[in-house]
């Protein structure tokens, strides 16, 4: 079961540079890696983001039909290279961001169906006049 989080802290501070990211991209996706620590209570805390190249931008490059406007891919290397450079730190991923340029915080079927267990998962509403919303999801370990 895929579940709307209330159980996490994030730092304003994060929280903006989200956004920031989702507004330099726009009308892109952005997208990225969420790191910080699961608490023993269930709670995560987030306390970095680290900002990736949405693929699907390289690949399509950025004409009007551009599939990095409602799709987003995350290099392995670079979830690769996330999680070695702030391992030593005590942070881990705990999760992916991203962002639905001119379309509601919530996920889409194919978000759905790329989520793993256990991981948070960001979603921004971002337009032209700035970021909307935020919510964040999770899906059970037994789902």
């Amino acid at each position: 079961m895929i579940n709307e989080i209330c159980s996490f802290t994030i730092p304003g501070s994060i929280k903006t540079l989200m956004e920031k990211h989702a507004q330099k991209v726009y009308p892109g996706e952005c997208c990225g890696i969420m790191l910080g620590r699961k608490k023993e209570n269930g709670i995560s805390e987030i306390v970095k983001i680290y900002e990736a190249e949405n693929l699907e931008r390289q690949i399509t490059g950025t004409d009007s039909n551009d599939v990095s406007k409602i799709s987003f891919e995350i290099d392995p290397l670079t979830i690769y290279k996330a999680e070695k450079q702030y391992m030593e730190s005590g942070l881990e991923i705990i999760g992916f961001y991203h962002s639905h340029p001119d379309k509601e915080a919530i996920l889409s079927e194919k978000d759905k169906k790329r989520m793993l267990p256990d991981m948070l998962y960001a979603v921004l509403s971002v337009t032209y006049n700035g970021c909307r919303d935020i919510r964040i999801w999770r899906i059970d370990k037994n789902y």
